[in-house]
């Protein structure tokens, strides 16, 4: 168990120092992490105006058929069965 926290512990001393050499390098990744951050924020909010449109959609088609089945009679079988 040791050696892998020490494995650990020696590859984040290492990027460290990379970064320290290379800020560039840091400012990518700072905002590849920002760029990541927005794009999981504006999923989050797109999905849940989807859910509000779906039920609104939803709603509104089950008062559409409630209002439609007030209003056509339904034929008798005897009607829609054509007699030979």
């Amino acid at each position: 168990m040791n050696g892998a926290v020490e494995e650990g512990g020696q590859t984040a001393r290492t990027l460290i120092t990379s970064l320290k050499d290379n800020p560039l390098l840091l400012g990518v990744l700072v905002l590849n992490v920002i760029f990541i951050g927005m794009v999981t924020w504006a999923s989050m909010n797109v999905a849940t105006a989807r859910d509000v449109i779906m039920k609104q959609l939803i709603d509104s088609n089950s008062k559409a058929q409630e209002m439609l089945s007030r209003c056509i009679v339904p034929q008798k079988s005897s009607d829609i069965i054509p007699h030979e």
